[in-house]
C-alpha cells in the first residue's frame, strides 16, 4: 500500500509545479499538479495549473497574501457623520500601510472599501516573506488596539480589525502590476472566519512559517467558492524566544548522544530534580547546537527556549544577557524606541507593578519615561537584580522555559550575580544551561565537557553537509578538522566557494586570530559573493550581534535594498537571521573576527566613527537610553579620544543612576587612559578621576586606594594655570574625603586652600569658613568651631547660592545642611540654646533639593541631632532620629547611614545600661560586643572621623563590666584620636575612664581639657565627678560660674543640689 504524502510534500509539490510553469515547462507543470490532486483530488491551486497554457504559463506565481477588514464599517459609516468616518478609515488605512510597506517591506495591491489586500514576494520575492506577511498581521492588530484611546478621545469610536494570511497561486497582470486568482479569495473568505482582533493563518502558510508563531488549530471549515474545508488555526503570538540557530542554520546533529541524554536527565523544566547545567568547550565544537537539540526535543511538550547570551562586543548593554532575554520575550527586539518598550513591558507586567521602573532600566528605557523610585545607587542595583529574577519567574510561570546563558564566560558582573542566584535558589519551571569556553566555569557545577568529533562522525557530519567533489577529499578535510563542528562545516563550504569564486580571496599575512586550520575556509564562504563584503565588514565592527536597522543606517541603504544583500550572506553561512525577530548575527564569532580583521585599518576606522555618529544622533533624536557605551566604545575604536570621553562619561553616568557602581567605573577606567595620552585632554581628565574616586568609595569605601591616587592625581592637574573651576571642585571633592577618613592636617589644608580660591564668592567663602569650623570641631576647638559655623551661616544665608560644580556628583551633601547640622552640635557645646533651631534650619534646607540630596542630607542631620539628643539625656528621642535615619538608609540604599544608624543605637542602648544603678556584668559585656562588631563597619570603610566615640563607649561598657579588656579598648580609643588628632571626644573618654578605674588624675586631665576645648557640658561632668567622688567642690563652682547664661544642661540640677548639699 502507497503511503499518503503528507501536508508539507503536498505544498513542495505545489511549489514545484509553480516553478515549473515559471520556466515554461508545461509537461513538468502537468506531472506535478496531477500528483497533488492524487493527494488532494480538489485542490483549486492544482486544477488552476492544469489550465495553463503557453501564453499564461509565465503568469503565475505562488506568494503570501494579507488580508485584512474593519469589523463593522457598514453599520459605523450610518452611524456617525461622514467626516468623522473619513478621519477613522484614514488612521486604518496609515497603520495598514505603515506596517505592510514600511515595516515588512510587502505591497498594498489595494484598498478596496474597508478591505486591504496586500502581497508580500512580488514583485521582489525575499527569504522570510511568509513570515513577515503574519507578523504585519499581528502588528496590525497591535496598533489598532494602541490607537483605541485616541479615536475614543477624538471621534467617540474606534475601530477593530480582522486578518487573515494565506500562501497560494495567483495571476499576474504585468501591465497593472496587480494579481488575481484563488489565492486572494481564499484569504478574504478565510478572514471572514476571524473574529475581531485574531490573525487566522491557512494551513498552507502555516507549513512554510513553521515554528516562527504559536497557534490554536481551528477545525476546518467550508468557505464559499471552495469545494474542500479550508485547513487554519489562529496566530497567538510571535514565539518568544531567541533561537539558538536560526531554522535555516541548523547544521545536521551528529554524534553527542551521551551529552544529550545527560541533558535529558538534568534540565527539563518540568523535572523537580533538574539543576543548573553547564556545557563547556572550544569555540566551534557545538555547545549551541547541542543545546539547540535538546530544546527541539521538548517543544512537542509545551516547553519554550529563551536565550540570554553573553557578549564582548564594543559597548553591549549591562545586564545583556537577561536584556536580550526580555527583548525576545516582548517582541521588541530591535525596537529601540523607549516608548514601545515601555508599553510592551506594561502590557507584560501591568502598570502598577512594582518592578516595572527596574525591569525598565534593564531594557534600557531612560528614568524620565516611568517614575523611579529615589534609591541610592546599591538600594537601586539590588532592586534591578531583584527584577530580573521576577521576570524570570513571570516567564516561567507562563510556560515550562529554558533559559539558556551562551557565551556565560563573557558575561558582565551583575549578569554573574543574577547567575548566581539562579543556581543557589532555582525558578519552578525554569531550568538553566549555559555554554563556556573552558577555564571561566567558577560556580557552575557538574560541567558537561564536549570533546571533538570521532573520526566516523566526523565523516558523517561532512557528508551531510554535501561538500564539492573533487576539490578536497574527504580524508584531507576530516584531518584538518580536528573534529570540531565548525570547522568542518567552514572547510565544506570552502570547497563550494571554490567552485563559485575560484581562488581569488585574500590569503594575506593577517592580524586575525582565526585558527589556521579554517582561516582559509572562513575567507572563501565570505568572499562567495564579492559584492557583499563590504555589508560585512561593516556589520562585523558594529559586533557581532547586529541592529539591521543601524546597519542600514550606518550604510545608508533602505531596507528594500539590505534584505536580498543579507539574505545573500545567510545563504552562505556568514550571517543569521532570526526568523522570528529578523535580526542579524553573524554565523560564529570566528566569523566575525575574520571579517573585522580583513579591513584595511584606515578604513575600519572609518566606519567605527561612522557608527558611532549614527547611534549617537539617534540616541538624541529619539532619546534612547543605554547606547552611549556603545558609541564611546566606537569613538574610541575609530580614534576619536575626545568624543569617546564624552560618551564614556555619558554612559558612567547612565550605569551609576542604574546602580551599576562597577560597570561604570570600568568605562572610566578606559575614559582616563584615553585622557593621560593627550595632555589637551587634562581638563577632562580632571572631571572623570573626580568621578571614578567617587565610584571607588561608594564600592571600597573610604579605604580605597584608589581614590586617593586619583584625587591627588585630580589635585595636580587642576593646580596648573587657568583651571580654577576644576581647582574648587577637586577641592570640594578632596575635603570631604579627607574628612571622612579623620585625617584632620589633610583636610584642614584642603580647606585653606580652598579659601584662596573663594575670596571672589560670598557663597564659597561661607562654605570655606564652615570647612575650617567643621575640622576645628573634630580637632576639639570647640569654641572656634562654633565661632566660625555662626559666622559661615550667616554669610550663607545673605550670599546667592551657587553651582556646586561636579562635586554634587561626588558628595550628595548639601553644604548649608552640613554647616547647621553643624552648628547645631557646636551651639551645644557653646550653651547657645538656639542649638535646636539650628538643626530645625538644616532640615529646612535638605527638603529644598532632589534626590539623593535629599534624603542623604537628612541623613547626615539626623546622625548630629540624635547624638547631641543623646547627650542631652534623651535617649527616646535620640533612639526616634536614628530610627528615621535607619529608615532612610534602608529605603535609599545609603548603606553608610544605615550602619552608623547601628553604631549609634547600640550606644544608646550602652548608655542606657550603664545608667542603671546595678547593671549585670553579662548584659555589659554582651552589649559591648554587639557595639564593638558594628563599629568595625565603619572601620573596614575607613570612615574614622566619628570612630572615637562609639570606641569610648565600648571601653566604658568592658570597665563597668570589670572585663580586663577595658583598659586596651580605652588605649585603643586614645591611640586613634592621637593619630589621626581627633579630639572632639577626649575629655568625655579620660572622664569615664577616671570613673570605672578610681583614678583622680583622669578626672582633673577632662575637667582641664573641656576648659580649654570650651566643652562646656563635658567641664561640667567633669567637676561633678570631682565632687562627688573627691569631695573637692571648688571646681564645680567655678564651671558653674563660667558657664553662659544661656547655658541650660540637664547636669545643672545635679550641680546645684549636690553644692547645696
Amino acid at each position: 500500500m502507497t503511503e499518503e504524502p503528507s501536508q508539507e510534500s503536498v505544498e513542495q509539490l505545489l511549489e514545484a509545479a509553480v516553478d515549473a510553469a515559471m520556466r515554461g515547462d508545461l509537461d513538468e507543470t502537468t506531472d506535478l499538479a496531477q500528483q497533488v490532486l492524487a493527494a488532494r483530488p480538489l485542490d483549486p491551486e492544482a486544477s488552476a495549473l492544469l489550465a495553463l497554457d503557453e501564453s499564461t504559463a509565465d503568469q503565475v506565481r505562488r506568494i503570501p497574501l494579507l488580508f485584512v477588514d474593519v469589523v463593522g464599517s457598514s453599520a459605523l459609516s450610518n452611524q456617525v457623520e461622514v467626516e468623522v468616518y473619513r478621519s477613522l478609515m484614514a488612521h486604518y488605512r496609515r497603520v495598514v500601510l505603515d506596517v505592510v510597506e514600511g515595516v515588512h517591506g510587502g505591497t498594498i495591491d489595494h484598498f478596496a472599501g474597508d478591505g486591504a489586500l496586500a502581497r508580500f514576494g512580488y514583485p521582489v520575492p525575499r527569504e522570510g516573506d511568509a513570515r513577515r506577511s503574519v507578523q504585519a498581521g499581528l502588528d496590525i492588530v497591535d496598533q489598532m488596539a494602541q490607537l483605541t484611546p485616541e479615536l475614543q478621545r477624538d471621534h467617540g469610536h474606534a475601530l477593530e480589525v480582522r486578518v487573515a494570511a494565506h500562501c497560494g497561486l495567483v495571476y499576474l497582470d504585468h501591465a497593472r502590476g496587480d494579481i488575481f486568482g484563488p489565492a486572494p479569495n481564499l484569504a478574504a473568505r478565510l478572514q471572514s472566519l476571524a473574529a475581531p482582533g485574531e490573525v487566522l493563518v491557512s494551513a498552507a502558510l502555516q507549513d512554510l512559517v513553521g515554528e516562527a508563531f504559536v497557534y490554536e488549530t481551528r477545525t476546518p471549515q467550508s468557505v464559499k467558492g471552495f469545494d474542500v474545508p479550508v485547513s487554519y488555526a489562529r496566530v497567538v503570538a510571535t514565539r518568544r524566544e531567541s533561537s539558538l540557530h536560526p531554522r535555516a542554520a541548523l547544521t545536521p546533529f551528529v554524534g553527542r548522544a551521551s551529552e544529550l541524554s545527560l541533558l535529558q536527565a538534568r534540565a527539563v523544566p518540568t523535572d523537580p530534580d533538574r539543576r543548573p547545567t553547564v556545557i563547556v568547550g572550544e569555540g566551534g565544537i557545538g555547545k549551541s547546537r547541542l543545546v539547540a537539540e535538546f530544546a527541539r526535543s521538548l517543544r512537542g511538550a509545551g516547553v519554550q527556549t529563551i536565550l540570554a547570551p553573553s557578549t564582548d562586543q564594543p559597548g553591549a548593554s549591562h545586564l545583556h544577557p537577561f536584556r536580550t532575554a526580555l527583548e525576545n520575550h516582548l517582541g521588541v527586539a530591535g525596537i529601540r524606541v523607549p516608548a514601545t518598550r515601555l508599553d510592551a513591558l506594561r502590557r507584560w507586567r501591568g502598570a502598577d507593578d512594582a518592578a516595572l521602573p527596574f525591569l525598565a532600566i534593564v531594557l534600557g528605557v531612560p528614568p524620565g519615561a516611568y517614575d523611579l523610585p529615589p534609591l541610592d545607587s546599591s538600594k537601586l542595583y539590588e532592586k534591578v537584580l531583584e527584577s530580573v529574577r521576577a521576570a524570570l519567574e513571570q516567564i516561567a510561570a507562563e510556560a515550562p522555559t529554558i533559559l539558556v546563558a551562551d557565551d556565560v564566560h563573557l558575561a558582565d558582573p551583575a549578569s554573574e550575580q543574577v547567575f548566581a542566584e539562579l543556581i543557589a535558589n532555582p525558578i519552578e519551571g525554569l531550568s538553566l544551561i549555559a555554554t563556556a569556553r573552558p577555564g571561566a566555569i567558577d560556580g557552575w557545577p557538574d560541567p558537561i565537557t564536549l570533546p571533538p568529533l570521532a573520526t566516523e562522525e566526523s565523516r558523517s557530519l561532512l557528508a551531510s553537509l554535501d561538500p564539492a567533489d573533487g576539490v578536497s577529499s574527504v580524508d584531507d578535510m576530516v584531518g584538518r578538522s580536528d573534529g570540531i563542528p565548525l570547522y568542518l562545516e567552514a572547510l565544506a563550504c570552502c570547497d563550494q566557494a571554490r567552485e563559485t569564486v575560484g581562488s581569488d580571496v585574500p590569503r594575506s599575512p593577517r592580524e586575525s586570530e582565526v585558527p589556521d586550520a579554517i582561516y582559509e575556509p572562513l575567507v572563501a564562504s565570505l568572499y562567495r559573493d564579492p559584492n557583499q563584503v563590504d555589508l560585512a565588514q561593516v556589520a562585523a565592527t558594529i559586533g557581532r550581534d547586529v541592529d539591521p536597522d543601524l546597519l542600514g543606517a550606518v550604510l545608508d541603504v533602505p531596507p528594500a535594498e539590505l534584505t536580498p544583500r543579507l539574505e545573500s550572506l545567510s545563504e552562505h553561512r556568514v550571517l543569521d537571521v532570526v526568523p522570528s525577530t529578523g535580526a542579524v548575527r553573524f554565523h560564529h564569532a570566528l566569523q566575525r573576527d575574520l571579517a573585522y580583521d580583513l579591513q584595511p585599518r584606515d578604513i575600519r576606522d572609518a566606519r567605527h566613527r561612522r557608527i558611532a555618529a549614527v547611534l549617537r544622533q539617534t540616541a538624541l533624536d529619539e532619546g534612547i537610553h543605554g547606547v552611549w557605551a556603545e558609541v564611546a566604545a566606537h569613538h574610541d575604536r575609530g580614534g576619536q579620544p575626545s568624543e569617546a570621553l564624552v560618551a564614556y562619561n555619558e554612559a558612567a553616568d547612565e550605569l551609576r543612576q542604574s546602580g551599576a557602581l562597577h560597570e561604570a567605573k570600568k568605562l572610566l577606567d578606559r575614559a582616563v587612559e584615553l585622557a593621560i595620552k593627550d595632555p589637551a585632554l587634562e581638563p577632562r581628565e580632571i572631571d572623570l578621576r573626580l568621578r571614578r574616586s567617587y565610584l571607588a568609595v561608594s564600592t571600597e569605601g573610604f579605604a580605597s586606594a584608589a581614590a586617593v591616587a586619583d584625587l591627588e592625581r585630580a589635585a595636580s592637574l587642576a593646580d596648573r594655570p587657568g583651571r580654577i573651576p576644576q581647582r574648587v571642585s577637586v577641592l570640594t571633592s578632596t575635603w570631604a574625603f579627607r574628612g571622612a577618613r579623620g585625617e584632620l592636617q589633610a583636610q584642614r589644608a584642603t580647606a585653606e586652600r580652598f579659601g584662596e580660591l573663594a575670596a571672589d564668592s560670598p557663597a564659597l567663602s561661607a562654605q570655606n569658613i564652615a570647612g575650617l569650623g567643621i575640622t576645628d570641631f573634630f580637632a576639639g576647638r570647640h569654641g572656634d568651631a562654633y565661632r566660625l559655623l555662626i559666622t559661615a551661616t550667616s554669610e550663607w544665608e545673605e550670599a546667592p547660592p551657587v553651582a556646586e560644580a561636579s562635586a554634587g556628583w561626588h558628595v550628595p551633601n548639601s553644604p548649608g545642611v552640613s554647616m547647621y547640622a553643624h552648628l547645631g552640635v557646636s551651639a551645644w557645646f557653646a550653651g547657645d540654646p538656639s542649638s535646636a533651631a539650628y538643626f530645625e534650619r538644616a532640615g529646612e534646607l535638605a527638603s529644598d533639593h532632589e534626590f539623593p540630596t535629599d534624603a542623604f542630607s537628612r541623613c547626615y542631620l539626623l546622625g548630629y541631632r540624635g547624638w547631641i539628643l543623646t547627650e542631652e539625656g534623651r535617649l527616646d528621642d535620640a533612639l526616634a532620629a536614628y530610627g528615621e535615619m535607619a529608615g532612610l538608609g534602608d529605603r535609599h540604599g545609603f548603606d553608610f547611614w544605615t550602619i552608623t544608624a547601628m553604631i549609634h543605637m547600640e550606644v544608646v542602648a550602652a548608655r542606657t545600661l550603664l545608667s542603671r544603678s546595678d547593671p549585670n556584668p553579662r548584659e555589659l559585656t554582651d552589649a559591648a560586643e554587639r557595639l564593638a562588631g558594628v563599629t568595625a563597619m565603619w572601620t573596614g570603610l575607613n570612615t574614622r572621623a566619628f570612630e572615637p566615640y562609639p570606641l569610648t563607649w565600648h571601653a566604658a561598657l568592658l570597665a563597668a563590666a570589670g572585663s580586663s579588656g577595658a583598659v586596651p579598648a580605652f588605649t585603643e580609643a586614645f591611640r586613634l584620636m592621637d593619630t589621626l588628632g581627633l579630639d572632639f571626644y577626649r575629655a568625655e573618654a579620660l572622664r569615664l575612664q577616671g570613673l570605672f578605674s578610681g583614678e583622680p588624675g583622669l578626672r582633673r586631665r577632662a575637667l582641664e581639657l573641656s576648659l580649654q576645648q570650651e566643652a562646656h557640658p563635658f567641664a561640667l561632668r567633669a567637676s561633678l565627678d570631682i565632687a562627688r567622688e573627691d569631695n573637692d567642690d571648688e571646681p564645680l563652682h567655678s564651671v558653674i560660674e563660667g558657664l553662659p547664661r544661656t547655658a541650660a544642661y540637664p547636669e545643672q540640677a545635679h550641680a546645684t543640689a549636690l553644692l547645696t548639699r
